[in-house]
């Protein structure tokens, strides 16, 4: 099975990828709640939102949300409030529907988790749909002389000061056991581009750090900042939380959690200062503007976490947790397939096994 984290637009990107190459059945997705706002009152979940439009095919590629959802509420308060300012394309009529039907379980004291879950067996999902916690957490940024919703954070002036990155509730907040389970029993966890702040905010509830600590699977992330592309909000972003606004800061973040870090080609200068981190670390061409690179990086991630063995085809073949082994534990159940394939597979499968334990406990 296949556990992936989604916060933020690039994620999301890779997550399209991902829904083309893999089984939906073999998929958990973990999404982020602390990128929330208010809406008149109603509490908005952004990541939620473009999880359930990628999976309906109604993703809308430029502005994300509902593809061709109309707009009929937002025009309307827009002439009958002389302080809205918000563009059509954020909320439409669908978007803001999905999001009062949440919020009025919510207010009925039905967790998040349950309600996701009822939403995605309505819809037919086939993959599971996990919200990262129950709890009413949340991000704001201290910009300037005000306090912002995280929401609010890409469409701040490059120029503006950022004095703080506050996580609200999460002290007392709590990972939902569906998302601690699927990290737990995962062979594969994906932790693709993440924001350096929602990052954050996966690994300040204590019980998804325990687990990413615990999990037998391999777990891999995937840098959201380079050389080539460098946000000027992520890199200040990055230095409120004490970090160094590169590609190996990110990796710093996740020290003693990932297994294998991929970097984009631009900051391979970087790859033995991060394999000293103790991952083993890859550079690739991470860019995902395009249709065609989100399916590139994704079979790209997937060759070097053998990916596509284990976790696409059903075996119960234990990820190793250095590709080099990876590689040629598949060429020897490749061979052994083509003599006597139970009785080989069995015999390489205990022994891949047996040193996993051996890596565990190290």
């Amino acid at each position: 099975m296949l556990t992936i984290f989604v916060s933020g637009k690039e994620s999301i990107k890779f997550l399209k990828g991902i829904v083309k190459l893999a089984p939906l059945e073999t998929l958990n997705i973990i999404v982020d709640t602390s990128d929330v706002y208010n809406f008149y009152g109603i509490r908005i979940f952004p990541d939620l939102i473009n999880v359930f439009s990628l999976l309906n095919n109604r993703l809308d590629e430029k502005n994300f949300g509902i593809k061709d959802d109309s707009s009929y509420i937002v025009n309307m308060l827009r002439e009958i409030d002389p302080d809205f300012e918000l563009d059509e394309h954020l909320i439409g009529d669908r978007f803001l529907l999905t999001h009062l039907y949440f919020n009025k379980s919510l207010k009925e004291d039905i967790p998040l988790s349950r309600i996701i879950s009822d939403y995605s067996k309505k819809k037919g999902f086939k993959c599971k749909i996990i919200p990262v916690s129950d709890d009413p957490i949340n991000v704001k940024v201290f910009a300037g002389e005000e306090v912002y919703e995280y929401h609010d954070y890409a469409s701040f002036d490059d120029e503006i000061t950022f004095r703080e990155i506050i996580f609200e509730n999460f002290e007392k907040s709590k990972g939902t056991s569906l998302a601690v389970e699927t990290i737990l029993h995962a062979e594969v966890v994906l932790i693709p581009k993440v924001s350096p702040i929602s990052g954050q905010s996966f690994l300040k509830i204590k019980e998804i750090q325990e687990s990413l600590k615990k999990t037998r699977g391999h777990v891999v992330a995937i840098s959201p900042v380079s050389e080539a592309k460098k946000d000027p909000k992520f890199v200040k972003a990055l230095l409120l939380l004490n970090f160094e606004p590169s590609a190996l800061g990110i990796a710093q973040a996740f020290e003693g959690l990932v297994d294998t870090f991929i970097i984009d080609i631009s900051d391979e200068k970087m790859k033995n200062d991060i394999e000293d981190l103790g991952m083993e670390v890859f550079a690739l061409e991470t860019d995902l503007e395009t249709e065609e690179n989100q399916l590139n990086l994704v079979e790209s991630v997937l060759k070097v976490t053998t990916l596509s063995i284990p976790a696409l085809t059903g075996y119960k073949y234990k990820v190793k947790k250095t590709a080099r082994k990876i590689k040629t534990g598949l060429k020897k159940l490749i061979k052994s397939e083509e003599k006597e394939p139970e009785e080989k597979r069995e015999e390489l499968l205990e022994e891949e096994n047996s040193e996993g334990e051996v890596r565990k406990k190290k």
